[in-house]
């Protein structure tokens, strides 16, 4: 959003300019013989003075291009585009901000009012559809699936939740909310006039079961997994392992630990991983993507972002082909990488850089596409 600010600046910074030059006119076509015999002499010199400043004033301008500049600025902004998705923007973070208390309000930290506990066995994928709650998942040795389900009741009403099997298959899903009689739920979430009773999950299992989250207003918490699908929304994910991750994340945040394999796309969601060691293909708007350490054994890194600042750490002893191109940003890449390129072109607000990285024989792909943000390559 601030990028957008700035160039709507840099749009009317244009406009006034024009202003300036047809003021530059006015005053140097004005004839005022006929009354400067009745201006005393001190003012008679500041509009000397002041004449002088706006004939240089124009000199300095004349050679700029004011309606070409407006027209490049101006193409590459939306602005029906922009005012629908502010709309949406602005109705997305009023929901959030009159949630974002609510695992903070005391009763996640609080005893449940009931635990209930389930084993199953056989499984090998399991759904979890959740609502305000946090989901907990911890991997286990044997080979059994144990579900403890936390519920938290509240205004004499029982939370619920839904839990079955097909063949191996479990889903885990929470109940619609219930509300009090006068409330509506699209306006007190998150008050005290709204009755919320929520469930949290506690899932041990063995990593090699498949999962699939679908969460909104909540957390995910994950010890050691093989392969996880997660559609989140406003939530908070952290991995500690995962072989394979696919992700959808808006209005969240998202921290991994370890990674083999990361594809997705962000939404206002900013992904953190510490350490990276086969392939990243993600793409990103309003969220910033950072790759703490890659490993030297990386295959492929593929990022498109928009309003996303993208920060890899690249081991020195890398080989890589590189392709890095942004508009409206910048590219960096630290003075300790060798890096040979086979084009470079510049043309208006668009930088492309094609080459190599590292001096050995490329043994992996870097593909890097940026808009309205910078990507940056340090050790």
């Amino acid at each position: 959003m601030k990028r957008y600010l700035f160039f709507a600046g840099l749009a009317l910074c244009t406009l006034l300019q024009l202003k300036a030059q047809d003021t530059v006119e006015v005053f140097n076509n004005f004839d005022n013989s006929t009354f400067n015999d009745s201006i005393p002499i001190h003012v008679q010199q500041k509009m000397e003075k002041f004449d002088e400043t706006m004939a240089t004033l124009k000199e300095k301008i004349s050679h700029i291009n004011f309606d070409s500049i407006s027209k490049q600025v101006m193409s590459h902004i939306n602005v029906n585009s922009i005012t629908k998705q502010v709309g949406k923007w602005k109705d997305l973070a009023q929901a959030g901000s009159k949630v974002r208390n609510f695992n903070n309000d005391g009763e996640t930290d609080a005893a449940p009012s009931r635990i209930e506990k389930k084993m199953f066995s056989g499984i090998s994928d399991i759904t979890v559809t959740q609502q305000f709650g946090n989901i907990t998942v911890k991997e286990s040795t044997g080979n059994q699936v144990e579900l403890e389900i936390d519920y938290f009741d509240k205004g004499g009403k029982q939370a619920s939740c839904t839990v079955a099997t097909s063949g191996k298959q479990l889903s885990i899903s929470t109940d619609k909310r219930t509300y009090t009689e006068n409330d509506n739920p699209a306006n007190n979430y998150g008050t005290n006039e709204a009755t919320f009773l929520k469930v949290n999950y506690v899932i041990t299992m063995p990593k090699t079961i498949a999962l699939t989250v679908n969460s909104k207003f909540g957390k995910l918490t994950i010890d050691n997994i093989q392969n996880l699908t997660a559609h989140t929304e406003f939530t908070e994910v952290k991995i500690d392992r995962a072989d394979k991750v696919d992700i959808a994340g808006k209005f969240g945040k998202y921290a991994i630990n370890e990674a083999k394999t990361i594809t997705g796309k962000m939404q206002f969601a900013p992904l953190q991983v510490q350490k990276l060691l086969s392939k990243i293909d993600i793409s990103a708007s309003y969220s910033g993507i950072t790759l703490q350490t890659i490993s030297s054994k990386i295959d492929e890194i593929s990022i498109k972002g928009s309003f996303s600042d993208m920060t890899l750490s690249l081991p020195t002893n890398l080989s890589a082909t590189l392709k890095a191109s942004v508009s409206f940003g910048k590219i960096k890449i630290d003075d300790n990488y060798t890096v040979k390129y086979t084009s470079e072109s510049t043309t208006n607000f668009n930088t492309t850089k094609t080459g190599q990285i590292g001096s050995g024989t490329p043994t992996a792909k870097i593909n890097l596409f940026n808009s309205y943000a910078n990507i940056k390559i340090k050790k």
